[in-house]
């Protein structure tokens, strides 16, 4: 049985076709399935979100996370992309769905703003997610995050490594230390309303209002980077670029990948 003919067309100019012709043929070829590749990861994205939004999986699965799972073998965490991928499509067109972690936390017509932005100083370039990137960063009001350039040679070249970069999300020691001796006051206090001399005392209001101030402070301590916008600044972090640990707690289970 003879085999099937490979449709790509021979570089080698023949019978006529010239490397000019040959070459534009191929890049034809590149540009209709390059295409269809952004054309088909859209539509997975809008799928993926139908699923989720219509709590489609219910029928069969636990959980959303369990169906991509178990059905198409997606991590949890490329699902939650492609779903932040499919609200980013309905204001911005973007061609790469990694591009949305950046303009997700962007409202509706910011995030356009910003794709258009990312557009315009890629030209007469595709804008590509450094692109999209910087120009989310500088719409909220940030400086934009330096490129990422290649390093000159590799663990060969006897180079010392490079400083460790600090940590955005500041230190909690000084919380620990407080609450800490929030414990020690409230211990203190319910002996001494034990003794004599504090029989006029009343711990259980007191205790009450340690609590309070205890609860603010765990509230308020440093806990992560922003789940929201990865450390660039966002509405969500007030633009610190970090999270306290009440933030992170009530932010959706989907970003705490």
């Amino acid at each position: 049985m003879p085999r099937k003919k490979n449709e790509i067309i021979d570089a080698v100019p023949h019978s006529g076709i010239t490397m000019q012709n040959a070459l534009d043929a191929q890049l034809d070829v590149i540009r209709t399935a390059e295409s269809e590749v952004v054309a088909r990861w859209q539509v997975m994205a809008i799928a993926t979100k139908a699923i989720h939004a219509q709590r489609l999986w219910e029928l069969n699965y636990e959980s959303f996370e369990q169906c991509m799972s178990d059905a198409l073998g997606w991590k949890k965490s490329w699902a939650y992309e492609m779903l932040k991928a499919a609200d980013v499509l309905e204001d911005a067109p973007i061609t790469d769905a990694s591009m949305a972690r950046y303009l997700h936390p962007l409202e509706g017509t910011k995030r356009l703003m910003a794709w258009q932005s990312a557009v315009d100083s890629s030209q007469p370039e595709k804008p590509t997610r450094e692109d999209v990137k910087k120009a989310a960063a500088l719409l909220r009001g940030g400086e934009a995050p330096p490129k990422e350039e290649p390093q000159e040679g590799d663990d060969k070249s006897g180079a010392p490594d490079p400083e460790p970069v600090p940590s955005i999300v500041p230190a909690s020691d000084e919380f620990d230390r407080i609450v800490a001796m929030l414990r020690e006051v409230r211990n203190s206090i319910e002996e001494l309303a034990e003794k004599p001399a504090g029989a006029y005392i009343t711990p259980g209001q007191i205790v009450v209002d340690l609590k309070n101030v205890f609860n603010a402070l765990t509230w308020a301590k440093p806990h992560c980077v922003c789940v929201y916008c990865e450390g660039e600044g966002c509405k969500h972090c007030q633009g610190h670029g970090w999270m306290c640990k009440g933030l992170w707690a009530s932010a959706p289970e989907e970003y705490k990948q």
